[in-house]
């Protein structure tokens, strides 16, 4: 979890990837670029609420949302025009500013109440959080805490059949 991401694949003899390897990291990106091709958040008919403590910078041309004041909660509060079913998050820290975020949760409001389907800890350049399948109409992104404020690049949910063997849990 927010970690260097080490592959630990050792040349050949020749000093060469094998070939087995060089297909298993083939597969993995193409899985890769599978999953996290369609942010559900981007689709037609998905809406970012208003929020008065969150205002939108811009930096190298991306936007970058932050509080208006420190110590305050983050709040991407989005509603679709049909259920969305997703069970990935992916969130992302504007690094070249630091890391700063403590504390995240993911909610959908059912029955008029907000239910929480998910938390987390350190975002950095780049978290994803494995869920449980969740449908929703009404999705709250919330960074509850962080040491000073947060700057928020990348938001995302999505949905892969299998992500529960993506959280190493899943399988043997």
């Amino acid at each position: 979890k927010n970690g260097v991401l080490l592959l630990n694949i050792p040349p050949t003899t020749e000093g060469l990837i094998h070939a087995v390897d060089a297909e298993n990291l083939i597969a993995w990106k193409t899985l890769r670029d599978q999953i996290f091709s369609h942010n559900l958040l981007q689709q037609k008919g998905a809406k970012l609420l208003k929020d008065k403590n969150r205002v939108q910078l811009e930096e190298d041309d991306k936007p970058i949302w932050t509080t208006k004041k420190e110590n305050e909660k983050l709040v991407f509060e989005y509603t679709t025009k049909k259920p969305i079913k997703f069970n990935i998050l992916q969130l992302g820290e504007f690094i070249k500013w630091g890391q700063r975020v403590e504390d995240i949760e993911v909610s959908v409001k059912k029955n008029d109440l907000w239910e929480s389907v998910g938390t987390g800890t350190t975002v950095g350049y780049k978290r994803i959080v494995v869920l449980p399948d969740t449908e929703a109409d009404q999705i709250r992104i919330t960074i509850n805490q962080s040491r000073i404020k947060p700057f928020i690049d990348k938001v995302g949910l999505y949905y892969y059949k299998d992500a529960a063997k993506l959280d190493g849990k899943g399988h043997k």
